[in-house]
């Protein structure tokens, strides 16, 4: 014999599932504010982007970037740039995945300058649209657990020619 559903328990059923449904969109979009890095990308030499990393961290512990990517639009070229002061890309650093970045991004109040750093895109092949760049950036937190995550950034929008 089949017992009926109270209209109760159903609400109830359908703000569990919703919860669960929030739950994972909410976890999907962990990334974007785990480190808050921001990006602004420029014409550099085209078809290359300089693209600036910066961050004031508010944690109590540094923070090491030690890889990047790219995620939308994937799979595009990436360089090192020589220095912070000057945009100079180092020639034979072209990839797709820039390992061993080793950028440190100081605990808070260690240092008032924020943290900043460059690194080139190259976006052949994207014409006549306003394209901003996500990327995926791996982080090594320096707290008790050297917990390791992604960080997602995403650029301003540019125009490309």
């Amino acid at each position: 014999m089949i017992e009926p559903v109270s209209a109760g328990s159903v609400v109830t059923g359908f703000r569990m599932i919703w919860a669960g449904v929030q739950w994972l969109l909410r976890s999907r979009q962990a990334p974007w504010s785990a480190v808050p890095i921001s990006a602004t990308i420029r014409p550099h030499i085209l078809p290359w982007y300089s693209v600036r990393f910066f961050c004031l961290n508010e944690r109590s512990f540094a923070i090491e970037i030690v890889r990047a990517r790219t995620i939308r639009p994937k799979k595009l070229r990436l360089r090192r740039a020589a220095s912070d002061m000057q945009l100079v890309m180092v020639e034979k650093s072209e990839a797709m995945v820039l390992e061993y970045l080793a950028w440190s991004i100081p605990e808070k109040m260690a240092r008032t300058v924020p943290f900043e750093q460059s690194l080139f895109v190259k976006l052949e092949g994207l014409h006549g649209k306003k394209v901003t760049v996500d990327f995926e950036l791996t982080a090594q937190l320096f707290d008790n657990r050297r917990t390791e995550l992604p960080v997602w950034v995403r650029t301003n929008a540019i125009d490309i020619a």
